[in-house]
């Protein structure tokens, strides 16, 4: 896949880093929660949160063009890989088969 249509199915990256000839691209899924709050002084009660990263998804570009993606939980706790799912979901169509 070449970097343009990465970029345009995956968005801008999180982090971005260039060594030896290569170019690593690391996105972020964050998970949103919700936790009921009250308004107080007459405002209505509102509570969605972005939590911390829960995946992280890194490409890695030789000659502008994906040769490997790498991804993992970048936080502990009680997750599920298909949170990296969220971060490639958008590109898969376009991936070559």
């Amino acid at each position: 896949m070449p970097k343009a249509t990465l970029l345009s199915c995956a968005g801008l990256p999180d982090r971005q880093a260039a060594t030896g000839g290569q170019e690593h691209l690391t996105y972020q899924s964050r998970r949103t929660y919700s936790s009921p709050t009250s308004g107080g002084n007459g405002q209505s009660p509102s509570g969605t949160y972005t939590g911390s990263p829960v995946c992280e998804a890194t490409f890695t570009m030789r000659n502008g063009v994906v040769q490997q993606l790498v991804y993992g939980l970048a936080s502990s706790g009680n997750w599920s890989l298909y949170q990296c799912y969220t971060i490639v979901q958008k590109c898969l169509p376009t991936a070559p088969h």
